[in-house]
């Protein structure tokens, strides 16, 4: 007897909890199984979205990204054509030597580490190419 009834009440939770479901569903076309949760957490809704408020934490949450000192893959600004390269680089090293201080790069370079794959403290004009292409270079 005690089977029968631990069976049937069995029966009878599951046949409840399938219900439950289902009405939910009768109402109208669309979103209809989420009216009884928007109803319940109004809070959650965000300005006539359905979606939970924006909280512009993600730009706090992520640090900005930089390249490893690698060349490729290290594009973070526009691509510069030649001539503009070979303009910044005039004003970058005036002189016309063949390399130029990272610290006289700063000025025109956004990351000079990653414009430097040889981390000999100077850049030369292929590098300094390499970083126009990769966007690296401002005017």
């Amino acid at each position: 007897m005690k089977s029968f009834v631990l069976a049937t009440a069995i029966c009878l939770a599951i046949g409840s909890g399938a219900a439950a479901q289902t009405a939910d569903k009768q109402g109208a076309a669309g979103n209809a199984p989420t009216k009884s949760m928007d109803a319940a957490t109004p809070e959650m809704k965000g300005p006539g979205t359905g979606e939970h408020p924006p909280t512009q934490q993600m730009d706090k949450a992520v640090p900005e990204m930089k390249s490893g000192g690698s060349t490729t893959g290290m594009s973070t600004g526009t691509k510069m054509s030649q001539a503009d390269c070979d303009a910044v680089w005039m004003k970058a090293n005036p002189a016309n030597a063949a390399t130029i201080t990272e610290s006289a790069a700063q000025q025109y370079v956004t990351d000079v580490e990653a414009a430097n794959p040889d981390k000999d403290g100077t850049l030369d004009k292929m590098e300094f190419a390499k970083a126009c292409e990769g966007g690296l270079v401002k005017q």
